[in-house]
Order: structure tokens, then C-alpha cells, then sequence
């Protein structure tokens, strides 16, 4: 069985916390439902931290942080979803975690987002997914949907066309079409395509019958 870090009398780093992390059974561990369906788990991540926890253990510089509310409520992962997979995958009993208080959860997948966007280069299918499920929890300026996808644009280094394009095709296409968008077999503006070249055309025909005259 792999290795599992106990020392968690360490200052964490990389989290923006100076605090301590504890261990806790990972039967335990809730996730975030719009956290871990909208990013993907990339093949090349899921193997380097497997052989890493295989190799070292988990390591307490690096903890799952768990969101949890001012009242105490725990709403689940906010950072380490797939960390935790493969602590589970692995047979880990105990993970390092760290709790991290928010006002509400739109702060703590704000928090999740932030956190993504510096890790790595998104996927088609992450972009969709912001673009259609993950953003609309935290659309504050509604008023202002134009300014909000632009906002949305810039956070993910994306045009505002494809944020509009996703949008276009989750309210279109077939089911699937969005897929193989999700599993990365086609891209946003190919499905956005697909939607315009099948959109339905005003249908000309006559009835010759209600065209002719009784004289």
C-alpha cells in the first residue's frame, strides 16, 4: 500500500494558508458536484500524482482544501479533486486536509476557479462546462450579460465568441453532440458549426390548393 505523510505539523504551502493540515478518512471526504464534474481529470496529471503518492505518499504541503461555510456547514473539495481520486484509487484510508471558510459556495468555486486557472491550460470540454454550468452559479450582474461573458472570456484566455458559442450549443445541439464535446472528440466552435449548418430552414412550400381562385 502506498506510503501516507503523518507528520502534519508543517506550515502548508501553495494554498495561500498558513495553517496546519489533519488527517481525515477519505470515506469521509464530500465533493462539490459543480466542482468535480467541470473539470476534467487530464490522463498525464492522474499518472504523475499516482506514481508521486505511490513513491512518497501523500504530501502535506500539498492537502485537499474542503470549503466549509461560516456556520460550519461543510460543502466539500474546493481544491484537490483529483488528488483525491487517487489517494482513493491507491487504497489511502487518510488524506491531509485543510478547511477553508467562505461566505457561500458561488466564493468557494470562485476560490476552486482561481485555483484552476493557474494549473493549468483548459480543456474544450472545461471550457464548456464553465461556460454552461460552473459560471451561471455565479452570474451576480445579469443585468449585464454581455459584460459578464466578457469577464468570463478574459478569466479563461478565451475569445467572448467561444463563451457564446458553448452557451449556443448547450441550448441547440443534439446530446450527442455535446458529448463528444465533453469528452474532448470535438471542439466548441465544430459543434457551433454543426448547430448553424443544421438549424432548420423556413419551410417554401406552397399549398397549390390555397393558391387558386374559384372564378
Amino acid at each position: 500500500m502506498a506510503k501516507l505523510v503523518t507528520n502534519t505539523n508543517t506550515a502548508l504551502m501553495g494554498t495561500g494558508m498558513n495553517v496546519l493540515a489533519k488527517l481525515v478518512p477519505v470515506s469521509e471526504i464530500k465533493t462539490i458536484t459543480e466542482l468535480s464534474e467541470i473539470f476534467t481529470k487530464q490522463d498525464k496529471v492522474v499518472e504523475d500524482i499516482t506514481k508521486s503518492m505511490n513513491e512518497s505518499g501523500f504530501h502535506n504541503e500539498e492537502p485537499i482544501v474542503i470549503a466549509k461555510l461560516p456556520d460550519g456547514t461543510i460543502l466539500g473539495v474546493a481544491d484537490g479533486n483529483t488528488r483525491l481520486m487517487v489517494a482513493k484509487e491507491i487504497g489511502l484510508d487518510e488524506v491531509p486536509v485543510v478547511y477553508k471558510t467562505f461566505d457561500s459556495l458561488e466564493d468557494a468555486i470562485q476560490y476552486a476557479k482561481d485555483r484552476q486557472l493557474h494549473r493549468r491550460n483548459l480543456s474544450q470540454a472545461e471550457i464548456y462546462n464553465y461556460a454552461n454550468n460552473l459560471d451561471s452559479i455565479n452570474m451576480e450582474d445579469r443585468n449585464g450579460e454581455g459584460r459578464a461573458t466578457e469577464r468570463l472570456a478574459e478569466e479563461l484566455g478565451v475569445s467572448a465568441s467561444t463563451i457564446e458559442h458553448a452557451r449556443t450549443v448547450e441550448n441547440r445541439a443534439d446530446e450527442e453532440t455535446k458529448e463528444k464535446i465533453k469528452n474532448n472528440e470535438l471542439s466548441i466552435n465544430q459543434a457551433y458549426q454543426k448547430v448553424r449548418k443544421s438549424k432548420k430552414k423556413p419551410d417554401k412550400n406552397i399549398d397549390d390548393d390555397n393558391s387558386t381562385s374559384d372564378d
